[in-house]
Order: structure tokens, then sequence, then C-alpha cells
């Protein structure tokens, strides 16, 4: 039997527009999903949810993830979507991809000797 230790990082959350604890408790899980890989390097997590159009509707929900690093270096993603959630979700993914990215060149760096 092996214990998981559970580390977390700070969230911190801005919604402009309809807010509840269910919203918020499927932002926490997603964000969790995406970014535990990276929870060591992770010191800080701002999500700032905006409705740009108001109730006029369409691609309006837009999701700014800013990712604070132990290093010092910040990840900004940033998506739009109808839903909140696919804008959360898609905002996520591409905070993965750009983490995944940034320790790659890292590990370049590394190996090349910069």
């Amino acid at each position: 039997m092996s214990r998981r230790r559970e580390i977390s990082m700070r969230l911190f959350m801005r919604v402009k527009g309809e807010d509840d604890a269910e919203f918020r408790d499927r932002v926490r899980a997603r964000l969790r999903l995406s970014l535990s890989r990276f929870v060591r390097r992770v010191d800080k997590v701002s999500v700032r949810l905006t409705d740009v159009n108001g109730p006029k509707g369409g691609m309006d929900q837009e999701c700014v993830l800013t990712v604070n690093l132990a290093s010092g270096e910040t990840v900004v993603a940033k998506a739009t979507d109808r839903s909140r959630d696919v804008a959360v979700s898609q905002a996520a993914e591409r905070a993965f991809r750009r983490l995944r990215t940034l320790k790659g060149a890292r590990l370049a760096a590394r190996y090349d000797g910069r």
C-alpha cells in the first residue's frame, strides 16, 4: 500500500457573471487534473472568467489562467467559448502545453550546456 501525499496549489478565482460553488468545484477539479504534473513548480494559479458580451450570448465566455511558478516565471493561457466550462478546459489544456514546453526547454538547455 502506498501513501499519496496531496500537494496543493494556491488557487484564486474571479468570476464575473453567474457564480456558484458547484462551478468553482468543477474548475478546481479541471485545474488539478491538468496541472497536477507540475504542482511542485506551481506557486499560484489565478483564474479570471468574464462574460465578455454580457447577456447578448455568443462566443463570449473568456477564461484567463495565470500560472505563477516558484521560479518567478509566469505562464498565461486564454480561451473563449460559448460555455464557461469549455473555456476553462481549453485554457487549462493550453497552460499544460506551455508548462510542458517550458519544462522541455529547460531539460534541453541542461543537456546542451546552456
